[in-house]
């Protein structure tokens, strides 16, 4: 153990394993090297950063692995079950400062945070050391939120507003860099940390902390145009299908070199290099001006809906919606190498099997590579394990053999976008129900119950639109209301982002 160990040390993230060579000095006053002393964490945080083979209290400090959390920026909710568990197990001694909000326990020997949080907090930084079978500290940020939205985008930042294109004052008027309609779905880059937003033609970018626009794609660099197939000599005007415009696009993945867009209404699925407003990909046609679907095959498309990116693999999962199956793209590759839904690529009609699906919409794929699909036709969501085309698990549903959408904490009606947080809960845009369910990590294969619902005041029984907090459809929307809600996402943080398509806003929670 006492081989040299590569270090790198992180801002944020610091993972400590000492190897043990001689004892520490003696407990005494002003000792540094006492556990309890004021000074012990900083010190030791300063000879971490000492490069080369450090030596602190007779402790060789290098990085080593085990210790460590998927994220270190955590976002839970107020009600809403903790199950946070170290990446790697090891039973040891754990301890955390300050102590964790009301609800909330750290568990001394696993270092596992669980509980239920009962009230909000305010983003906190905390400290988790671990000692025995190995030392570390890791630094975790983490807020508890509610089902109270403290964001919107595309209302100007009104939440009782509920227009297409408003003009600031709650008046329908024309698409500009703080309006939109129809959002479909929204999520953070990784990368930049910038927000997408796809909206009715267009996807627009917002900086970090903004709502209003600052670029977008799909409308020739116009944040003031919404036209669908926007005219490709470099207007506002109604042209064609080309590498400039979208029709109607849908869900999008990014990845370090772009964008990958499902433009739903051209049938294809188009790559934007970053930094530009051109494709230089197309999928699904063979070329930028065609959009016809033609028969089932391989290399053809019908209402492409969701995508999500394979981090691994670099490859991308494609809801081929029209045809009732999902695709899998290598990466580069401009066909699909395997289809899930269906018994092959030449196969299209709609089922509610394990094997078998029904205008899926979307997808997300967890840490070891299983795939969740959102079957929108079948009311349920879906889970096929690492290169199954057999899902093992279903959500919204008591059993494989039933299908009927209902408001219950068991059940789901036409859900669309999914999202998987750091802990692996499920949060299921539950369209019909006008409400984002939460589904915890499980192995569960039936009749799981959610854990948490946005939408309805914590009532898993109502569906209504934009509920008044007694199951009444409200006249207008506020910050815990949803109308038709489509997409889903987890940002770094771990705020929840919801596109709440028929209020044609963003809520962020």
């Amino acid at each position: 153990m006492r081989n040299k160990i590569s270090k790198k040390i992180y801002q944020y993230n610091l993972i400590l394993f000492f190897i043990f060579i001689t004892a520490c000095q003696p407990k005494e006053v002003g000792n540094v090297c006492d556990v309890e002393n004021k000074d012990f964490l900083t010190n030791l945080l300063v000879t971490a950063n000492i490069p080369g083979k450090n030596l602190h209290c007779g402790n060789l400090v290098s990085t080593f692995p085990p210790f460590g959390y998927k994220s270190i920026s955590f976002n839970f909710f107020q009600n809403i079950p903790v199950n946070l568990e170290p990446i790697h197990y090891q039973e040891a001694s754990y301890g955390i400062f300050p102590p964790l909000p009301s609800g909330l326990s750290l568990d001394p020997f696993t270092g596992k945070i669980s509980g239920v949080p009962t009230s909000p907090l305010e983003r906190t930084n905390f400290t988790v050391y671990k000692s025995g079978n190995g030392s570390g500290i890791v630094n975790l940020s983490i807020r508890i939120g509610s089902d109270t939205a403290f964001q919107v985008y595309g209302q100007y930042g009104s939440f009782t507003c509920g227009l297409a294109y408003n003009d600031g004052t709650c008046v329908s008027a024309s698409p500009n860099a703080e309006n939109f309609s129809n959002p479909v779905f929204a999520i953070e880059d990784s990368f930049t940390q910038n927000i997408y937003i796809t909206a009715f033609n267009r996807i627009l970018t917002y900086s970090p902390g903004s709502t209003v626009a600052e670029g977008v794609l799909g409308q020739n660099g116009y944040l003031n145009c919404d036209i669908g197939n926007t005219d490709g000599a470099g207007g506002c005007g109604l042209g064609y299908a080309s590498a400039i415009g979208f029709n109607q696009p849908k869900y999008f993945g990014l990845n370090a070199n772009g964008i990958y867009v499902a433009d739903s209404g051209n049938t294809r699925v188009l790559h934007i290099p970053r930094s530009s407003l051109i494709a230089d990909r197309v999928y699904g046609q063979v070329d930028f001006s065609s959009v016809a679907g033609g028969t089932v095959a391989q290399n053809n498309l019908q209402t492409p809906f969701g995508i999500v990116m394979d981090t691994v693999s670099e490859g991308f999962y494609l809801s081929d919606n029209g045809q009732n199956r999902i695709l899998y793209f290598p990466k580069d590759s401009s066909l699909p190498s395997r289809v899930i839904g269906q018994p092959d690529f030449d196969s299209d009609g709609a089922g509610s099997t394990q094997t078998n699906i029904n205008t899926p919409r979307g997808l997300a794929v967890d840490d070891i590579g299983g795939l969740y699909v959102s079957d929108t036709g079948n009311n349920w969501v879906l889970y096929f394990p690492p290169g199954s085309t057999s899902a093992t698990r279903v959500y919204g549903q008591l059993s494989f053999t039933t299908t009927t959408g209902l408001a219950t904490a068991s059940n789901l009606d036409a859900p669309q976008s999914i999202a998987l947080d750091p802990m692996g809960n499920l949060y299921v845009a539950d369209h019909n129900n006008n409400r984002v369910v939460v589904f915890p990590k499980t192995e569960q294969t039936a009749g799981i119950s959610a854990v948490g619902v946005f939408g309805h005041y914590g009532s898993f029984s109502c569906g209504v639109d934009n509920d008044d907090g007694v199951c009444g459809s409200g006249a207008y929307p506020n910050a815990r209301t949803l109308y038709r809600p489509t997409g889903v996402s987890i940002t770094k943080d771990g705020n929840l982002m919801v596109s709440d398509n028929s209020n044609h806003r963003v809520l962020v929670f």
